[in-house]
């Protein structure tokens, strides 16, 4: 009899802190967690690399576009990604311009504040394949390159699954050889503005 008292207790006690144990859950951005997509859009300002000792400028406007899929757990996202980037370089002639395939895995942070609004920070690292066409007709340096990327940025609660997100990144390759050639393409920078949409499942 008391073994059936005290599991009736103990069932009444679940019963009763279910509810807090949920509220307390939520507070924490518990109730945020699981897994997402996201699709970004970015464009830059124009940049500077060396090819070969010999500076290479993109115009203003570089287009780029990232899918990802990610999990949310207390605040943090692992995240992996994969990107496409062209920028038209600067001169004389056609085809000319710098493009990049890269997949990149990144953990980013939400800082809770209570409101739809949610800034993040994140940063990551991978491989991106390069390519520079300078006008060649046939045979531009293409190769891979380690990667990385800083971001942050705010995210504004659409609905509970959509977030709408604005924000900076900072993409960066480090110096390789490309093409046949083995033209060395020194370390090189991007700084973008990225409008984004998340979905969480």
């Amino acid at each position: 009899m008391k073994t059936n008292r005290s599991l009736r207790y103990a069932l009444c006690a679940g019963l009763l802190l279910a509810p807090l144990a949920t509220l307390s859950a939520q507070d924490m951005g518990m109730g945020d967690d699981g897994f997402y997509v996201t699709i970004n859009y970015g464009v830059a300002l124009p940049a500077t690399f060396k090819l070969d000792g010999e500076e290479v400028k993109t115009k203003f406007g570089l287009l780029g576009a990232r899918l990802g899929v990610g999990y949310a757990i207390f605040g943090f996202r692992p995240e992996l990604s994969a990107g496409y980037r062209v920028a038209a370089i600067m001169g004389t002639g056609t085809n000319r311009n710098a493009t990049s395939i890269d997949l990149i895995a990144s953990v980013y942070y939400d800082v809770a504040t209570g409101t739809p609004l949610t800034p993040y920070i994140g940063a990551g690292g991978g491989m991106s394949q390069i390519t520079i066409r300078r006008g060649e007709p046939t045979g531009a340096p293409s190769g891979w390159a380690i990667a990385f990327q800083g971001a942050a940025g705010v995210g504004y609660a659409l609905t509970d699954s959509l977030t709408a997100t604005l924000g900076y990144r900072l993409t960066g390759t480090l110096a390789t050889e490309l093409g046949k050639q083995k033209k060395k393409l020194d370390l090189a920078l991007g700084h973008t503005g990225e409008l984004g949409l998340r979905f969480r499942f």
